[in-house]
């Protein structure tokens, strides 16, 4: 809730996450961002999401699912290093796609 509130305070458009050093989430975990953190997102107009995940596909994929809901607002990218997904937020010149690539 921390990191949602500083979203909100900072009015991010572009946010980078850097889950490479967790494990696989639990199943409640994934609907609490499903139903919780993707509207709170949305609601705040982000425009870009950079995840730099760990090496195991089976991570991006969970994560996919649950931040790419039918009511999603942003473009989602999937990296295994920070500074690759800094790029990718830099470079962003396109508009809102409503897309993810892993």
């Amino acid at each position: 809730m921390q990191f949602l509130k500083q979203v909100h305070l900072h009015q991010a458009k572009k946010i980078l996450v850097d889950s490479s050093q967790r494990g696989d989430s639990a199943p409640q975990d994934l609907l609490w961002l499903t139903h919780q953190v993707v509207p709170i997102l949305c609601d705040e107009e982000v425009q870009q999401l950079a995840l730099v995940v760990p090496h195991n596909p089976h991570h991006a994929r969970n994560l996919e699912s649950c931040l790419m809901t039918s009511e999603v607002c942003y473009d989602l990218q999937f990296f295994h290093a920070s500074a690759d997904a800094l790029d990718w937020l830099r470079c962003y010149a396109g508009t809102f796609k409503g897309r993810s690539v892993a």
